[in-house]
Parts: structure tokens; sequence; C-alpha cells
């Protein structure tokens, strides 16, 4: 590294937590603002089914819609809220795993959309950030190697399909059905190869973790501060100020239309810039980053600083969940995992603890109170005003309420005062109670106890388009059946 900042003596000593605790403290400042927004957005993405799991979270994506928004209730309340408790449980972490999900999806469709505006000043500010060159550098396949791993997908998606039969009656109580020593076409030998793990994985399996991570470590503090962070002009210049939108739903001012088109880039921007003490997990404080709210060039940079601000950072207590709770509950569940069984035992575990959580869930739900849970996020941490028609008379009495006791609704913060406010009006309009807070399409979702998750494989089925290898949906010539 080009630079190292100096810390003070025992500054990196981690502090004594009860590993029973997976948040010591209440989030603050920009970060609290960040998870805010984020619960915001999550009432959008979960009422339309859509960017609202993360498939490297199975067991939140195995959660119903409104099961997921009744957890984010909570720990939102836990950790914005000065004189509420934060609660502890397993569920409540993946709930808190899974804003941190959310923030991840939304910066990566703002600088999906960005430049769109035809905004001179969007145009400018992205021409003051200089482009990164190793985001250019890409390495593409040949065609020959892309129809190559397409075909091993497809061996590998037909593996996990048999698989998933199997381990079903497993859990079921039914004997498993045995598979084929060899099928027709002599491909039993690649797939029951393919089930033991690749090559890498195996090298993976004799290092030492520590090797692991030393070398994860090093490559990603090289990437994410190498150089040095930009000087403080950089991200002085051009920085639009965030000004709500006017009563008429309109925004025509240019400095906050700017202001949305790299409106979570800044709210992370400004949490990283919070972050100034260093630990064991991040001897680097996030303020030392090589980029600002202006980089758009790869999004693997947001998602590592983030993973940082979020994980690793001694907000959370990270010997509480990283031994058990981290590799239970993070990390994909699709065909390569049902094709290898050495991950067969999570996946058992997994869909166990679904059945679990959501069995307490679905039979509490009240469809008469769809409403309430939304309501609750809108009021705690919404600057901006929206809701179904439905919800017209509770909004405009929480607003009236805002008003009256002096709550600025229209600025971040004093999440204990608005959560005062909403619980005064819990049974307030019961009529609009009834309804989702955001229609979004839907005359509702269904019932928590019908939801049913998407698989999460690969659909190489589907998807697989190498020479016309596939035809109605069945394997063809590119996989040798």
């Amino acid at each position: 590294m080009s630079f190292m900042p100096k810390f003070k003596k025992g500054s990196m000593k981690p502090p004594e937590q009860d590993d029973g605790i997976f948040f010591p403290r209440k989030l603050k400042g920009a970060h609290a603002r960040l998870f805010a927004a984020a619960c915001v957005a999550y009432i959008e993405a979960a009422t339309n089914e859509c960017n609202d799991t993360d498939s490297a979270l199975p067991v939140w994506c195995g959660l119903s819609p409104y099961q997921r928004i009744h957890l984010v209730k909570e720990i939102m309340i836990g950790l914005l809220c000065d004189e509420e408790p934060i609660p502890q449980t397993a569920q409540h972490f993946v709930a808190y795993m899974g804003i941190w999900k959310t923030i991840n999806m939304e910066l990566e469709m703002e600088m999906d959309s960005e430049g769109g505006t035809g905004s001179e000043m969007v145009d400018a500010i992205l021409e003051s950030c200089p482009p990164d060159p190793e985001a250019t550098n890409v390495v593409k396949l040949s065609e020959e190697e892309r129809n190559e791993r397409l075909r091993k997908n497809a061996v590998r998606a037909k593996i996990a399909a048999k698989t998933k039969k199997k381990l079903s009656k497993k859990m079921e109580g039914q004997p498993s059905v045995g598979v084929d020593a060899k099928n027709s076409n002599g491909m039993m030998d690649e797939e029951d190869s393919m089930s033991k793990g690749s090559p890498h994985e195996k090298i993976m399996e004799n290092l030492n973790p520590l090797d692991i991570y030393s070398k994860y470590f090093i490559e990603r503090s090289k990437f994410i501060f190498e150089g040095g962070p930009p000087p403080q002009e950089s991200r002085t210049y051009l920085r639009p100020n965030m000004k709500p939108y006017n009563n008429n739903g309109n925004d025509d001012d240019n400095d906050s239309s700017s202001y949305w088109e790299f409106n979570w880039r800044i709210l992370c921007d400004d949490a990283f810039q919070e972050h100034t003490d260093p630990s064991i997990l991040c001897p680097l404080p996030l303020c030392y980053l090589n980029f600002n709210w202006k980089y758009s060039e790869n999004y693997e940079k947001w998602h590592r600083a983030l993973y940082i601000l979020m994980i690793e950072s001694n907000f959370i207590n990270y010997h509480a969940f990283a031994k058990d709770i981290l590799p239970l509950h993070f990390g994909e569940i699709d065909d390569a995992q049902y094709a290898n069984p050495k991950h067969h035992q999570r996946i058992m575990n997994v869909t166990n603890i679904i059945k679990d959580w959501r069995g307490e869930y679905d039979e509490s739900w009240d469809s008469s109170r769809q409403a309430l849970d939304q309501r609750c996020i809108f009021a705690v941490c919404s600057i901006e005003v929206f809701g179904d028609r439905s919800q017209r008379l509770w909004i405009n009495e929480f607003l009236k309420r805002c008003s009256e006791e002096k709550v600025d609704f229209l600025e971040a913060g004093n999440y204990q005062a608005r959560l005062g406010i909403h619980r005064s009006l819990e049974n307030f309009d019961p009529d609009g109670l009834k309804n989702l807070y955001m229609n979004a399409g839907h005359s509702e979702l269904c019932h928590p106890r019908l939801y049913q998750a998407e698989d999460q494989f690969y659909s190489m089925y589907d998807m697989c388009n190498a020479n016309m290898c596939f035809s109605g949906g069945k394997l063809s010539k590119c996989a040798r059946w």
C-alpha cells in the first residue's frame, strides 16, 4: 500500500462482548440513515416481490413477504429507536442481512440506470470521476469455453434435480429412490466426478482456512484501499444537495434531481466516511477507501466495502454469528450445492429452519392488519410521502400528528418520536389497515401459508443457447443426452 494511517495504541483491540448478543449497540448517524432508507425501500420490494430476496440468504428467501416485512420492522425499531430493546434472535440477524442485501441491490440498480435523465449536472458529475482501469480488465471466454461451461452446468443441474428429490423424500421420512449406476449415454462418470466437487474445491479444502482468508483479505484490501482516498475536494465538488419532493410529487430542482441519481452511493459514502475506527477484521477504516460517491465502474468495490460496514466493522458482534450462524445462513443453495454431497446437511438444516420459522408466523398472521408493519416502517424511516390510495386517511393523520409534535417528517432521524406517533395510530382507519400499504398492482399478497419460494437452480435447461443445444426443455447434443 502506498499509504498507512496512524492509529492510536490499543485502538484495534476487539471490544469485550457477550457471544449471545448480535447487536451490542444502536445504529447512529449516517449508518442509521442508510439502514432506514433501505427499510423503506424494502416495503416496495417485498410488496412487488421483486428484488426482495437474495439467493445468498436461502432462509430469508424461504420466508413469506409478510414475515420478512415483519422481521424488518422489528429489527428496524430495535436498531434505530433509542428507548426500544434490540431483538437478539437469529431471525432478526437474518433480517439485518436481508437489509444489507437490499442496499447492495439498490446500488446496482442505481448504477445501471445512471445517465438516463439527460441532466447536464449528472453528466458533469460522472465526467468528474476518473474511470477505474481495473473495471475494464475483464477476461472474456471464447465461444468454445462458454459452451463447455454451459454443458457442465447442465450436467450439474441434472444431478441437482435428482438429489433434490432424494433429499426431500429423506426429510419426509420416505425411502429415497436410488439413481442408476450409469445412464444410457455413459455420463455417470462425469456426474460422479462433479458431485464430488471440482479440483479447485478439493485444493481449497486442503488449505488452512487462515491462509485462505489471508489471501482474500490482502486481495480485498488492495482492491478497495490501494492508492489511498480521493482528495476531499473530489468528494465535495458538484455534490448535489438532497431536497424533498414538493407537494405535487414533482421535483423541478436540478440539484435535487441529481441527488436522487446518486442517492444510494451518497448514503453509503457518508456511512463509510464516519467509519474511522480500525478493528482486527478491518485494520484500515472505510474512510480510507480509494473511491467515493461518484464511482460507478464496478459494483464489487461497493459490495466489499458494504460487507465490511455491515458485517465486520465492530457494529455487530462478529463472534456471535461467525462460527454457526453465518455459514448456515449466508451462501447460495443452487444446483452446485445440491450436486455436491458435502452441502447436503446444510440444505436439510436450512429447509428445517424455514419450516420452523414459518410455522410460528403463519399461524399468527392477521389478514385484517396487513398494512400495520409497512405503516410502521414508513412512519419511522421515510422522508417521502407515498402509499396506496387506501392509506390516504392514515397518511394525512400521521403527517398532521408529526406537525403537531414538531417532528420534521422530511428530515431523517427522530426515530423514537416517529415510532410513538405510529403507535398512537395503530388502530386508526381499520378499513385501510386491511389493505397493503403499497398496492403495487396486487390486490393482495398470498397468505403466508401458501407462499412458495422460487427454486434457486440456474435453470440451464431453459437458459442455454449454445448452438441450439436444447430443444423442448430437454438436453440435446451439447450435453450428449
